[in-house]
């Protein structure tokens, strides 16, 4: 039920619907503010998350419910598709830094 709550689109939109409203601009490629961005990295963990969630779910699930387990991941597919433009945005000034500090923070090869 929880997995529903983040990634369906049936009662509302949730997370496509607050991404519409609040980075409207940034499907269109405007750079994101300090704000815009860190909003686009929490969709960004809500959708790794949620992939996560949904992957262990499926070793646990019972043959009755998997129909609202391929539900629950067509749901997420869809969600995924339309936050797409906003996991990778163009570069930018404030991406362009984050960028270097997430390439400065790797030590290991195995990622």
């Amino acid at each position: 039920m929880e997995l529903q709550g983040c990634i369906g689109t049936t009662v509302n939109q949730g997370p496509v619907e607050v991404a519409r409203v609040f980075l409207r601009e940034l499907f269109e490629g405007k750079t994101p503010s300090k704000y815009e961005n860190k909003l686009r990295l929490c969709f960004k963990d809500l959708l790794k998350k949620s992939g996560d969630a949904l992957k262990r779910n499926r070793q646990f699930i019972k043959k009755d419910q998997e129909a609202y387990q391929n539900e629950l991941e067509n749901s997420y597919h869809r969600c995924m598709e339309y936050l797409k433009p906003l996991l990778h945005p163009p570069p930018g000034p404030a991406n362009q830094q984050n960028r270097k500090n997430a390439e400065a923070a790797i030590t290991s090869p195995v990622v």
